[in-house]
């Protein structure tokens, strides 16, 4: 009985293994929560950094559309000048032929018998 005894093992030894067991888990723990917190603290930085771009791409985005808009209204203002010009170009133009073709047939009825005899 005696060697039963001695060969027990001693609760005193399995206890304090348990306890190095359990330390050692709660070590690990702390040093996974720690590397947990830092990486938790960079993606909310990051996340950060995105949003302050997002905003300002917000904010560009909507500077180049007003600009767009101005440069529609330019551009629409430019094309009416245009088309005011071209028809008083094509106005004179019509004038200036009409004008121009009653001399030239004019003078091409009268000189034509001259010319050809008839």
């Amino acid at each position: 009985m005696r060697q039963q005894v001695d060969q027990a093992p001693d609760p005193a030894a399995a206890i304090q293994q348990r306890i190095e067991a359990v330390n050692k888990a709660f070590a690990e723990a702390s040093d996974l929560m720690t590397d947990l917190q830092r990486d938790l603290a960079a993606q909310q930085a990051a996340r950060k950094a995105l949003l302050e771009q997002a905003r300002d791409q917000q904010d560009l985005l909507e500077l180049n559309q007003e600009q767009a808009e101005k440069i529609q209204r330019i551009l629409e203002r430019g094309s009416r000048r245009s088309e005011r010009t071209q028809r008083h170009r094509e106005r004179w133009i019509f004038l200036w032929g009409l004008l121009l073709s009653i001399p030239i047939g004019v003078g091409v009825n009268y000189l034509s018998p001259l010319i050809f005899g008839t």
